[in-house]
């Protein structure tokens, strides 16, 4: 069964994530966004590499995960431990803005298209 990287619904906050150290058993790797139709309007390929469209948070939420790295609109991430728990994935990061650093948790899993 293939599904879309953009038709993963995510389980929490875009900018969050929750993780401790373990293996990598699921490929996180790629363009996620809330609404898998605005796709196109969030991101966009420049020279092999995906980016958010300059007005991407005018349709939804999304961010790009490539290895340890979270980009979003507002700020970017690094991440810092991965756990599978069953057919969730549990990430934590450092994530950084303009002005503040912080430390995000959030819990992804795959849910099939509908």
């Amino acid at each position: 069964m293939t599904i879309s990287i953009c038709s993963r619904i995510i389980l929490g906050c875009a900018a969050g994530l929750l993780f401790a150290f373990d293996a990598y058993a699921v490929d996180l790797n790629g363009a996620w966004a809330n609404d898998v139709s605005v796709c196109s309007k969030i991101f966009e390929k420049k020279n092999n590499r995906i980016s958010m469209t300059h007005n991407a948070d005018f349709f939804g939420s999304g961010f790009i995960i490539e290895g340890d790295e979270v980009r979003g609109m507002l700020g970017a991430c690094r991440i810092t431990g991965r756990k599978q728990e069953g057919d969730a994935t549990l990430l934590q990061a450092q994530c950084a803005t303009g002005v503040v650093t912080t430390l995000r948790s959030a819990r992804f899993t795959r849910q099939q298209q509908r």
